[in-house]
């Protein structure tokens, strides 16, 4: 089993990752021959490995199971899907930073098979992952709002998330990490709203405030 990704869900993320090489396909864009061989060589060779190294406990495939599940579901909400499913396969392959994944994944593809709006709605999407911007629009509110509906899960799964995220800080010690942690969330609950469209912040505003403000008395 890779991390947290049980054999039912790694069919079902191999099913969507097909999906993705369809979209590609017809948008005519290529991998970088010098990088990777073909669309499973993305996959099986660097998507795969580095969602599955061993100091992930949530950022693993698991996670990206569950956005582009999202994705697919309320994919009517994309103003181009195609920029969208890239950027939730990518946004978290490099665990150091968004601005890394993205130099993944433009090292991956063939820029010059790439429409130059679509190469930068991809790099913008991923970059709405940073959650550091008080207003967004389209796509990269889309992709951003996907990424945040863990926040707005049940009590139950909530808690499993805290844990999982702990568990990928823990070379952090105790005292810094909630301090770390307590600022993030704060910042999250500063805002006017969680989420950037209509249809998420009907759905899942009112309990990922509830989740955000029990996780900081949590970590007092």
């Amino acid at each position: 089993m890779l991390n947290n990704c049980d054999d039912k869900n790694y069919n079902q993320i191999l099913s969507y990752w097909d999906v993705t090489k369809t979209e590609l396909k017809l948008k005519g864009i290529k991998v970088n021959e010098a990088v990777v061989t073909d669309y499973n060589d993305v996959f099986f060779n660097i998507i795969q490995p580095m969602y599955s190294e061993q100091s992930r406990h949530y950022h693993t495939l698991k996670h990206i199971l569950h956005c582009y599940s999202i994705l697919f579901n309320h994919r009517r909400f994309a103003e181009n899907q195609i920029t969208v499913s890239l950027a939730l396969w990518f946004h978290d392959i490099d665990s150091r930073s968004e601005e890394n994944s993205f130099n993944i994944f433009r090292t991956v593809f063939d820029q010059a098979s790439m429409e130059r709006e679509l190469f930068e709605q991809v790099r913008n999407n991923i970059l709405a992952t940073k959650h550091d911007k008080k207003d967004l629009q389209g796509d990269e509110a889309l992709t951003a709002d996907i990424d945040l509906v863990i926040l707005g899960q049940s009590d139950t799964i909530f808690r499993i998330y805290e844990i999982e995220v702990r568990e990928e800080y823990r070379y952090v010690p105790d005292k810094l990490y909630k301090i770390f942690r307590t600022n993030i969330l704060s910042s999250f609950l500063k805002r006017d709203s969680l989420y950037f469209t209509d249809y998420f912040r009907d759905k899942y505003e009112e309990q990922a405030r509830r989740n955000l403000e029990q996780s900081i008395e949590r970590l007092k």
